[in-house]
């Protein structure tokens, strides 16, 4: 196995998370680069964990720097390193069909002109 279905095995296991999709969905949302600290907010609020806020924060946290970004980044979706506090959608994840209007689109977004 190799080049393009080797590829897409990384994509489909980078979107296999429904953290990481919530994380693309809003990079698609802002259209410029992000804070991880904003991501981390996002993502702790859109948890449907009963923790508290603090914990839900810094598990989000953790979660992303450890485990989301660097599966993300890996599978070239995202423009980040280990030590940047920025995050950007890039240009092949924007290339890819998955923000479509369509209803069967892979990433859910919260864009109403969408709906």
């Amino acid at each position: 196995m190799g080049g393009l279905a080797e590829e897409w095995a990384e994509i489909e296991r980078a979107l296999d998370s429904p953290a990481r999709r919530r994380v693309l969905s809003y990079l698609q949302q802002t259209g410029e680069p992000t804070t991880v600290d904003e991501l981390v907010e996002h993502v702790a609020k859109h948890t449907g964990e009963q923790q508290s806020r603090m914990w839900g924060r810094h598990d989000a946290d953790t979660a992303l720097r450890w485990v989301h970004l660097p599966t993300l980044s890996k599978a070239e979706l995202v423009d980040w390193g280990p030590d940047d506090e920025t995050v950007e959608l890039n240009e092949y994840a924007r290339q890819l069909p998955l923000f479509s209007p369509l209803s069967d689109r892979v990433v859910e977004t919260d864009d109403p002109s969408w709906a």
